[in-house]
């Protein structure tokens, strides 16, 4: 039920928008007979022009689309919201368009020479294996590399062969993972603005196009998306599938990045740590709280050894462990030479000093700034940053007011440790396009201080 409100006349008038009258069936059905005839005659020129390689994507996007519109629906319906089902439906068809977006860039700017048509290629290997039966598990999680291609392998075995079709299959991954940071928003705070964040993490040009093909970006967003919605739930009481959706997510981020998956840990042993005790509990309150906070801790050791583990393997030395600050700064100083290359390099603040963090994790957010562009995909990323960087300088007082409420939306606190860690982590990238597409992954949670009124409710005049 809306809020009431009196109006200059004095009378009570709902507070909320009165939701657009619903189409009517007649529309509806000359607007679906219609959409076929189009996909079925665009299909038909495509098989005769094309290979399935390329016209299978055709098959393939309906079928994610029907998987997807119920839990569209849901929501829709958790939130009373008909026009929320139409957001997020064009969110998810945005986002197929961008696997096409991004499939078109590598198969004509790069001819084929991205790292997804590696993964292509790799792929088509295991999908042999899958359908004569053999199932190498232990091949498949050697590598970050060898754990994507096989992903891209059971999807061939599904679909058959296609590589357009692979792209659309990982950009609708990471739209599930932009639908589980918005669930996880829309549930675990109370005070926030679920149609501004859901705007914001879905319909950001970076967001609909670099986690949108074959690779890491939508993977690693599929997993921080489930990880994040498990945060949400044990922040809220709901254990036992908070925990199921914590340990799944952060399983898959740890078979790509490992690095994200402590950074995940971490930050939710601090929103755990922020967050006021369970009233339920009485006087057992502080004793359950500490005994959680150990076991979260001991996780999150775990998945840092994990993370030295993987540094070492990619040729880094972390000598000391990663808690030690010499050694953190080595690792990310060797990273960085290693990323100064293949144009758009830049030289990296570094984390010598306090004034270098803070250029760093600013660096990391929103840069290149536009006088740093020199080519027109540096433009594009440098004009979104410049965007994102005045709208926090415009909605400074909702940051404030975010970071103020971290104590009663303690997920709040947790996804503000998330890109805190994640800016940290990725300091060390000195490459301008590779740092523009994996800061993706920190964009929904970024967007939370964008999207916490000034006021709460019961502060306003």
């Amino acid at each position: 039920m809306g809020r009431l409100t009196r109006n200059d006349g004095g009378l009570l008038t709902s507070a909320y928008p009165v939701a657009a009258p619903p189409l009517k069936a007649g529309t509806i059905t000359v607007i679906g007979l219609v959409s076929v005839a189009v996909y079925v005659v665009a299909l038909l020129a495509m098989m005769a022009s094309m290979t399935y390689d390329t016209w299978g994507a055709l098959l393939v996007a309906p079928v994610l689309v029907i998987i997807t519109v119920p839990a569209l629906r849901r929501q829709a319906a958790r939130e009373a919201d008909r026009r929320l089902f139409t957001l997020l439906f064009g969110a998810l068809v945005l986002k197929l368009l961008g696997g096409v977006a991004r499939y078109m860039l590598g198969f004509v700017l790069y001819q084929n020479k991205g790292d997804a048509f590696a993964y292509h290629t790799d792929a088509l290997a295991v999908t042999n294996g899958l359908l004569s039966g053999h199932v190498d598990l232990r091949g498949a999680v050697e590598t970050p590399e060898s754990f994507i291609s096989f992903v891209d392998g059971v999807v061939y075995a599904v679909f058959r062969p296609s590589i357009l079709a692979g792209f659309l299959v990982f950009s609708w991954l990471g739209f599930l993972g932009l639908l589980w940071f918005y669930r996880a928003f829309q549930m675990a705070v109370p005070e926030g603005r679920p149609r501004t964040y859901a705007r914001l993490i879905f319909f950001l040009p970076s967001i609909i196009f670099w986690p949108s093909s074959i690779g890491k970006e939508a993977w690693m967003l599929f997993a921080l998306g489930l990880a994040s919605l498990g945060v949400a739930h044990l922040l809220t009481g709901r254990r036992m599938r908070g925990l199921l959706q914590l340990g799944l997510g952060l399983l898959g981020a740890t078979l790509v990045r490992p690095h994200y998956a402590g950074i995940v840990a971490i930050a939710f042993a601090i929103a755990y740590l922020i967050k006021k005790p369970a009233t339920s509990l009485g006087q057992l309150a502080p004793v359950v709280k500490v005994a959680s906070l150990v076991v979260v801790v001991a996780v999150a050791a775990l998945f840092l050894q994990r993370t030295e583990e993987f540094l070492e393997s990619s040729g880094l030395s972390v000598e000391g462990g990663l808690t030690s600050v010499g050694a953190v700064t080595s690792a990310l100083g060797e990273a960085s030479i290693q990323t100064e290359t293949g144009g758009s390099e830049f030289r990296t603040p570094g984390l010598g000093s306090p004034s270098g963090i803070v250029l760093s994790i600013g660096t990391v957010l929103f840069r290149p700034l536009p006088t740093e562009a020199d080519n027109a995909q540096v433009l594009v990323t440098a004009l979104e940053s410049s965007a994102l960087l005045l709208l926090v300088m415009l909605r400074f007082r909702s940051v404030v007011a975010a970071l103020r409420s971290m104590r009663r939306q303690p997920y709040v606190a947790y996804l503000c440790a998330f890109v805190l860690g994640g800016a940290i982590a990725l300091s060390s990238v000195a490459n301008f396009g590779i740092l523009a597409r994996q800061r993706t992954l920190l964009v929904p949670a970024l967007m939370i201080v964008l999207s916490i009124p000034r006021q709460r409710e019961g502060e306003r005049a």
